[in-house]
């Protein structure tokens, strides 16, 4: 069966949000009505602004010309600002231009609106009865990713409770002390940055140390320079690394490989009679040391932190044992993290296969 292709214009119809946009300013924690923009969160805020609503019929796409996201709408709300409202014209079905808006491959230009080149893109339009066939069979291997977020983000949230009960147990047991006094080293990494190199050493910068976890390198540096780079002290196994500036207050452990630290990065390693570096780790993104790490930050673009107002930083300081106890049972949960992550990249290739096939008149 043949499809037939349209150009973008013949087969959409689009505006801007204008001055229907509500400005981010202006967003509320609550409200009747949620605001939709080109944000990474589906719903970025919520209004009682019923002069700016938008009531889809049935739905409408919404395309974020800066970020490149799509987002199928069909139930009424306030857009944000720079958001373009799609409308599908003739037989196009709007989630069907939802998916294909999705898997289009645009390349990043940065900040710069991309939607220009949307518009010169053609679209694939099968009958409608396809269209709706496609966009099931994409709905139903978008929940099963969805469920797979969930549970993931579950985990997340087990660590952190296991943390708040451990602080609960100890009760009375839980000491106070400040970085200064809790560390057996604090080490940083400062002065003229080394040459990078297309392989060598991985150089773990700021950017790659997020949510607790440290992500793969993609920078590097020479062999030759790594004893010179590292001389203020070579990280261990278990060490914590804490994010100084850009951004500010990211941990992660180091598992033992080889890796040289870039600047805006503290290593910090517990004294073992007083502290467990896991649970080191996760006292370190604990709301009552946020507070602290955040009074002693300085600067209003980009926040960050120097070694002496973080040495001040004080840390509760449960008995070993419970400490002890606690990073075990992280590591069960980290290893049940471990599967999920695997099975949700598992997901994230069967769908790309899907959209891929599903625009080709494949699937």
């Amino acid at each position: 069966m043949s499809w037939e292709t349209v150009s973008f214009e013949d087969g959409v119809s689009s505006r801007g949000s204008g001055a229907a946009g509500l400005p981010q300013s202006q967003w509320e924690e609550g409200g009747k009505y949620p605001v939709i923009g080109q944000g990474a969160e589906f719903v970025e805020g919520w209004t009682n602004r019923v002069d700016l609503l938008q009531a889809p019929n049935p739905a409408v796409v919404l395309y974020g010309g800066h970020t490149r996201r799509a987002k199928f709408v069909d139930t009424p709300f306030v857009p944000g600002p720079n958001v373009k409202i799609l409308e599908p014209k003739g037989k196009l079905d709007a989630k069907f231009l939802f998916y294909f808006l999705v898997q289009l491959p645009i390349a990043s230009r940065g900040y710069a609106d991309h939607f220009p080149e949307v518009r010169r893109r053609s679209i694939p339009v099968p009958p409608l009865a396809e269209q709706l066939r496609i966009a099931e069979v994409l709905d139903r291997a978008e929940a099963l990713r969805a469920k797979r977020r969930a549970a993931f983000a579950q985990l997340d949230a087990l660590t952190q409770s296991l943390f708040l009960d451990l602080l609960r147990q100890a009760g009375k047991d839980v000491a106070t002390v400040s970085i200064e006094d809790g560390m057996e080293a604090i080490i940083d990494y400062r002065g003229k940055s080394p040459t990078k190199t297309e392989s060598g050493v991985p150089l773990v910068t700021a950017r790659v140390v997020k949510g607790g976890e440290l992500l793969e390198p993609n920078e590097f540096i020479a062999e030759e320079d790594y004893d010179d780079w590292m001389r203020r002290g070579f990280p261990k196994a278990g060490d914590v690394l804490f994010t100084t500036e850009a951004p500010l207050g990211e941990v992660a452990q180091l598992d033992g490989r080889k890796v040289a630290l870039a600047q805006r990065l503290l290593v910090l390693r517990g004294k073992p009679s007083l502290l467990d570096n896991t649970f080191l780790m996760h006292a370190m993104t604990a709301q009552v040391v946020r507070d602290q790490i955040n009074a002693r930050a300085t600067g209003s673009t980009v926040r960050g932190i120097r070694q002496r107002e973080l040495r001040k930083v004080m840390l509760p300081v449960p008995p070993i044992p419970l400490q002890r106890e606690f990073a075990r049972r992280v590591t069960a949960v980290e290893a049940l993290k471990t599967a999920q992550r695997a099975s949700l990249a598992e997901l994230d290739a069967l769908f790309a296969t899907l959209q891929h096939r599903a625009f080709r008149g494949e699937l």
